[in-house]
């Protein structure tokens, strides 16, 4: 996620994470960080930001990672053996 009050600067803001941003096929070939870091400079910013939530706007911020928020809840409620033993309520009254 890349918030700022500015939405360019937001976008800009991933290109620290460009590297995460390769597609499998950009990846093939390449031997190393030197060659990941010149391949990941050459992606165009809106590639690099399109793999990021991005905005300017703190409610669409929260509205666009509310569903990575609650897969990861239930991921870790069931997925831990102290929850598993008696059993995953998370999600369930």
């Amino acid at each position: 996620m890349s918030y700022d009050i500015g939405e360019k600067v937001g976008i800009e803001n991933t290109r620290f994470w460009v590297p995460l941003s390769l597609t499998a096929e950009q990846k093939r070939g390449i031997s190393g960080a030197v060659d990941t870091e010149r391949v990941a400079n050459e992606l165009p910013m809106m590639q690099i930001a399109s793999s990021w939530v991005v905005s300017a706007d703190p409610d669409e911020v929260v509205a666009r990672t509310r569903s990575y928020v609650e897969a990861a809840s239930r991921i870790s409620c069931c997925t831990h053996p102290a929850v598993t033993r008696r059993g995953c309520s998370m999600g369930r009254e």
